[in-house]
């Protein structure tokens, strides 16, 4: 899901399903490539980054799990928001009923080290990253 040209503030559909499919395929590809083997279902992680994306946040968690793919780890890392973007990322989980990690930290410090803390935690054989408003 990515905004696009002209539609200010709405987002797009089927984009992250669709790097999501062709992100595992490629990865898959270089590694078959390589020698090295794959599981015919790797773990999949993906990183939702959000700072102040109450707006957005639910729907991008949702793309996530609405995804066909279903061996997948979703790792949320909230950059101290201060919206109501905490909030609606707890609901969004109690409503989805699977488990998520959740990290809320506790001072800002950039989308770089969101990403880093995110990546930390994932244990999945292949990683993706996702901006909330995407």
């Amino acid at each position: 899901m990515m905004k696009g040209a002209g539609e200010s503030g709405t987002l797009k559909q089927h984009s992250f399903e669709s790097r999501l499919c062709d992100n595992l395929h490629l990865h898959k590809v270089r590694f078959l490539r390589k020698g090295i083997m794959v599981s015919s279902s790797p773990l999949f992680s993906v990183i939702l980054t959000s700072y102040n994306y109450a707006q957005y946040v639910a729907q991008a968690i949702g793309s996530v799990l609405k995804q066909d793919y279903s061996n997948l780890e979703l790792i949320i890392v909230d950059d101290s928001s201060t919206d109501k973007s905490q909030e609606v990322v707890q609901t969004a989980i109690l409503e989805s009923g699977r488990p998520i990690k959740t990290i809320f930290k506790n001072r800002t410090e950039g989308q770089g080290s969101a990403i880093n803390t995110g990546y930390e935690m994932a244990q999945g054989d292949f990683v993706s990253f996702l901006d909330s408003d995407d």
